[in-house]
C-alpha cells in the first residue's frame, strides 16, 4: 500500500481512512514533535497548533491514529471533574451542620 498525503489549506493534511492508525499516529507525533525544527525551514509551520477538541472538520474527520495522538494526554471525565463531584456529594449526601 503506497502512503498518499497532501495538503490542503497549508495546514491540513488528508490521508485515507484505511491508512494503518499506528502510521498516523507517528507521523501526527514527528509533525509536533519536530514544530521547531519544521519553522526553520518553512516558516509557514509557525501556524501548526493542536486542535482544541477533536471533533469532525465539515465533510472531514480526524483519522482514527491522530484522533489517538490528540486524545493522549486527556484525562476520562472522572478524572478529571472528580474534585467538582467531589463537592456536590459532600453538600448534596454529607452529614454535617452548618453554623
Amino acid at each position: 500500500m503506497r502512503l498518499k498525503i497532501c495538503s490542503l489549506a497549508i495546514l491540513k493534511l488528508v490521508t485515507h481512512q484505511d491508512l494503518d492508525s499506528e502510521i498516523i499516529y507517528e507521523i501526527t507525533r514527528i509533525i509536533y514533535e519536530a514544530r521547531n525544527d519544521l519553522v526553520q525551514k518553512f516558516p509557514q509551520a509557525v501556524l501548526i497548533s493542536r486542535p482544541e477538541q477533536v471533533r469532525q472538520l465539515g465533510f472531514f474527520s480526524f483519522h482514527e491514529g491522530a484522533q489517538t495522538y490528540y486524545n493522549k494526554d486527556k484525562h476520562p471525565f472522572w478524572v478529571e471533574y472528580a474534585q467538582p463531584m467531589g463537592l456536590f456529594l459532600c453538600l448534596r449526601f454529607g452529614n454535617y451542620e452548618l453554623g
